[in-house]
């Protein structure tokens, strides 16, 4: 053991060592979080499915990560298609970056290396091959055009804040992207966050997107392969769709969204950040417009409602984020003129007929709406039917209860302006405060017997106040409308808007 006058001293070195190695870490920690990344994602025209990817990265905590989710059949996720990775700091010094095996995980050789530089490729030759859960979730290459999962390209890091990404592409090439642009510089694009840049999909390839503008909101479209013979149709149908939404919401910032749409054996669909994909299986053509337009118009709805508005427990509210969306599709392609009245109703038919199931099979014995959300999938019906005819009969009933002062609209516009906007996640209780403060009544015996509760939404009594009767058998999920001769979402979508039934 050292004798005690020299202990003094060795131990005052360690200590003013530790604080120096604590200080320089707290530095490149501040550091990381005042650096915005930065990417430069590289794809040439004799390689289109193989993209070079140069980053500068604030790093904080010692790792570098991809997206988890999308690509379970690897050990490593997204990270199995990232190839040559290496890091390097800011005078160019290199840093070892070990794969942490079964995730989509490196970790650094230097515990806080402040800002690093990134290189690697991402193989995405995938793309050209039927994806196992569907090509809409991971990548397409189709015509010489790419569509992709932005997971699928950005390694990153846990630093919060702003990202900037630029493209460098073959001459004549184009990258369609929910991003904000950068003004002056093509191909570069500003990123809101590390959400925004991983959960969202990106096009490239030398076709360009169509772009529709309606207020401060702008939509890009992108067709893939045979799916662009259906432009002049949808181009049709989401023009008006876009403008019905924005009159709900007058109050959207500056927005981008982008849509995908590219044919595959089985429809489907999927949403992301401010962007969708579509896989269709036919022709988009008038006669099946009840099929892929109210599919396209449910998708572009969960721009307000499902990603701005959005739940602070998912499983709380599926029944608003699917059912309402789902209602709110119908209405308004039935508004738009998109589809008439003979469409409108066996569309109506079906829903109700699925819900009033739902509420009298035994396999679905006490399981309330909300309660539906646990388990999307085994109760789709309470999902997205019972959502469904949830949003008709409250639409109805602020309707009929303000003399025709205030509709569902409200509801959805204040949820937006109080939460969407700011980014707040929504609770279920703050739907139903929002619905009375938004109608002047309260709606907590509504919510609390549909949707909170196991009672049946009288929906004979709600189509009435639609301006039409309905008949049937629950059990069989066996339901008909007719129409009457008018009523309060009849009027309006039928007779207002002189489109012929």
């Amino acid at each position: 053991m050292l004798p005690m006058t020299l202990r003094r001293p060795l131990f005052h070195m360690v200590a003013v060592v530790a604080a120096v190695l604590a200080g320089l870490a707290a530095d490149a920690a501040g550091q990381a979080q005042r650096t915005p990344a930065e990417y430069q994602v590289s794809i040439a025209a004799s390689s289109p499915l193989l993209a070079r990817v140069r980053a500068r990265l604030p790093v904080a905590d010692g790792r570098l990560e991809m997206a988890g989710w999308g690509a379970d059949m690897h050990p490593r996720g997204w990270a199995h298609y990232v190839h040559g990775l290496t890091v390097r700091d800011r005078r160019g010094r290199p840093i070892a970056a070990a794969a942490v095996p079964d995730s989509a995980v490196w970790r650094l050789g230097q515990p806080a290396p402040g800002v690093v530089d990134v290189e690697y490729t991402v193989d995405l030759s995938y793309a050209a091959l039927p994806w196992p859960y569907g090509n809409e979730q991971a990548s397409l290459y189709a015509d010489g055009q790419l569509f992709t999962v932005s997971k699928a390209l950005f390694v990153t890091s846990s630093a919060t804040g702003p990202r900037r990404v630029e493209f460098s592409l073959p001459a004549g090439w184009h990258v369609a992207a929910p991003w904000a642009a950068v003004l002056g510089v093509p191909g570069a694009f500003d990123v809101r966050d590390r959400n925004s840049l991983i959960n969202n999909s990106l096009v490239v390839g030398p076709v360009p997107p169509t772009t529709i503008r309606a207020g401060a909101f702008t939509f890009q479209l992108a067709l893939l392969g045979p799916a662009a013979s259906g432009r002049a149709e949808i181009e049709g149908a989401l023009s008006p769709v876009l403008q019905e939404f924005i009159r709900i919401f007058p109050s959207t910032p500056p927005s981008q969204y982008l849509m995908t749409v590219f044919r595959a054996a089985e429809p489907d669909a999927e949403a992301y950040a401010a962007s969708t994909a579509f896989s269709e299986a036919e022709d988009l053509l008038p006669d099946n417009r009840l099929g892929w337009a109210q599919t396209l118009a449910h998708e572009l709805f969960h721009a307000w409602n499902g990603h701005a508005i959005h739940a602070a427990s998912a499983s709380d509210l599926q029944w608003f984020s699917e059912g309402v969306t789902d209602y709110y599709a119908t209405r308004t392609l039935a508004k738009a003129g998109l589809i008439g009245e003979s469409e409108f109703i066996r569309r109506m038919e079906h829903v109700l007929g699925r819900y009033l199931y739902f509420r009298s099979a035994p396999a679905f014995d006490g399981v309330t709406l909300r309660a539906a959300g646990t388990r999307k999938g085994t109760y789709r019906l309470g999902v997205y039917d019972g959502g469904w005819t949830i949003g008709l009969c409250l639409d109805m009933q602020i309707r009929t209860a303000s003399r025709g002062s205030h509709s569902l609209d409200d509801v959805m516009r204040s949820l937006y302006e109080r939460f969407g906007v700011p980014g707040t996640a929504v609770a279920y209780d703050d739907v139903v405060r929002t619905a009375a403060a938004a109608t002047g009544t309260s709606w907590d015996d509504f919510f609390r017997r549909y949707v909170d509760g196991n009672e049946t939404l009288p929906v004979a009594d709600c189509l009435k106040q639609a301006g039409y009767r309905g008949f049937g058998q629950s059990y069989a999920g066996d339901y008909y409308v007719v129409p009457l001769d008018g009523g309060l979402l009849r009027d309006e979508l039928f007779e207002s808007a002189g489109v012929v039934r």
